[in-house]
């Protein structure tokens, strides 16, 4: 069957599954880096780090990034820079095909400054963030962002001191949790204490609310967490916070949605009070990652054998923590601020702030193979593309068609698939494809290659069930006429 290139949604991906080694060749890890260029690319096949050629310049665009990349339905990267613009920063928006930076909303202050955080797609398909600061208290805002109309909506004002006090100073994402409602935190605000807090908000009715203050309990919580929340297979959302948890070197903590608790399950502290180590780790700066294997996945920004941070894992289940690896400096750089991802190769991909080779130490590109238990640094920055040092950062998995491998560019349609994740069912959307007269196949199959579900298309919308399917990556291919695609599927 003959291979075209189709836009999907989320992610634009074409994936062979019958040829495996076209396919690693075609991923691609996104990043943004603190100081420089800022928009990186490392080709996993090739292990080469690349600039966007057609990446921002000018007073308008770019300036310091310190958040994530993410991909919205449209098949485009959205992200933040923290300046730039007028200098409160901007929303900026990459063509995959072209590499094409544009700025699309710039920041005035009133209406939010010097964001540090990733962008959401809600079901609605608008993108949801936070800034840091500006708004009316200059404590940040909660804003929205149609990628279809360009349209920006400020939805409402941070305030970190009473009377209504609603939180402030947010530096993390808002995440999309299985009941369609997000949920984010602030780094400081609620009172008593103004040690941040976990709200909840509805994208349907812009209906926001307080659901947790930390510290309101004592200093032994969690306070001033600056990533995101995840939601585990249990159902609860974990974090971690950066300070607190009785010894001062932060936590992991739990919350329980349904019982509306927070409990911590793992607290750092120094180990040796005559050298002051941790060696367990200390003072994360970013979020965790939930693996394939159920464990959540992070890395902290000091302790460790060298006190450059360590690699850990955290079992939800049975609260398990474990060490697996020590950062080392100039072999596999040092603190890490920011957050692993797990690719569809299963393994880990991370960025440390600082440390590499002897000639750079502006950080690196690091992956963690959880089946072999080895750490290695697979880049370290340097000037030749002024990258250096990111911060609160996550690596974005990609899918590009490259040059010359016999797959067609040309667009013949557009596929949306929505929402991903999905909890009970997918909708696959065949508006603006032409349909033979016997329709379309869709298929689903897990990452074993295992079919698990398969379904006629007749019209122009159709509903998979995915309703008790175990959680976790699935493959959903599509056949239309002579051609098919294949897009990455999450079932939470």
């Amino acid at each position: 069957m003959k291979k075209i290139t189709l836009t999907l949604a989320g992610l634009l991906t074409l994936i062979c599954l019958a040829a495996p080694q076209i396919c690693e060749a075609q991923k691609k890890l996104y990043g943004l880096t603190t100081l420089g260029r800022g928009v990186f690319t490392y080709d996993l096949a090739a292990g080469t780090v690349d600039t966007l050629p057609h990446g921002p310049s000018g007073a308008g665009a770019g300036g310091t990034f310190n958040g994530s990349l993410m991909q919205a339905s449209n098949g485009k990267l959205y992200g933040m820079s923290t300046d730039g613009g007028s200098g409160y920063g901007v929303v900026f928006e990459v063509v995959i095909e072209t590499g094409t930076y544009t700025t699309v909303h710039a920041f005035d202050n009133t209406n939010g400054a010097n964001p540090t955080g990733s962008l959401t797609e809600g079901a609605n398909g608008k993108l949801y963030g936070m800034t840091n600061k500006g708004g009316g208290n200059n404590q940040g805002v909660l804003f929205e962002y149609n990628i279809t109309t360009s349209a920006f909506r400020k939805i409402l004002d941070f305030k970190t001191s009473n009377p209504g006090s609603n939180g402030g100073l947010p530096y993390g994402d808002l995440m999309k949790a299985s009941n369609g409602k997000m949920y984010g935190m602030t780094f400081e605000g609620g009172i008593p204490g103004s040690r941040g807090l976990i709200f909840e908000f509805d994208p349907a009715n812009d209906d926001y609310t307080v659901k947790k203050i930390f510290g309101a309990a004592g200093p032994s919580g969690p306070w001033h967490a600056k990533g995101h929340l995840v939601e585990a297979h249990n159902g609860k959302f974990y974090g971690l916070s950066s300070s607190g948890g009785q010894y001062g070197e932060g936590c992991i903590f739990e919350y329980d949605l349904a019982g509306d608790t927070v409990i911590v399950k793992y607290r750092w502290q120094v180990t040796d009070q005559g050298t002051g180590a941790r060696v367990n780790g200390a003072r994360p700066q970013g979020s965790l990652c939930l693996g394939s294997d159920s464990l959540l996945y992070g890395v902290t920004e000091f302790g460790g054998v060298a006190n450059n941070g360590v690699l850990f894992t955290f079992n939800p289940e049975t609260d398990e923590y474990l060490v697996k690896k020590s950062f080392e400096g100039a072999v596999t750089g040092q603190y890490p601020q920011g957050t692993l991802m797990q690719s569809s190769n299963g393994k880990f991909y991370g960025m440390t702030n600082s440390g590499g080779s002897a000639q750079n130490q502006y950080g690196t590109v690091f992956e963690y193979d959880r089946v072999a238990d080895t750490l290695v640094s697979l880049y370290s920055f340097n000037n030749t593309y002024y990258l250096a040092n990111p911060t609160y950062c996550r690596l974005l998995e990609v899918d590009v068609i490259p040059s010359g491998n016999g797959v067609s560019d040309k667009t013949t349609g557009i596929i949306a698939v929505y929402p991903n994740p999905a909890v009970s069912q997918v909708t696959i959307d065949l508006t603006g494809v032409e349909l033979s007269s016997a329709g379309a196949l869709a298929i689903l199959f897990d990452v074993q290659g295992r079919k698990v579900v398969e379904q006629t298309i007749t019209g122009r919308i159709t509903r998979m069930p995915v309703a008790g399917l175990p959680k976790g990556m699935y493959f959903l291919k599509v056949e239309n006429r002579e051609s098919y695609v294949i897009s990455r599927l999450v079932v939470e």
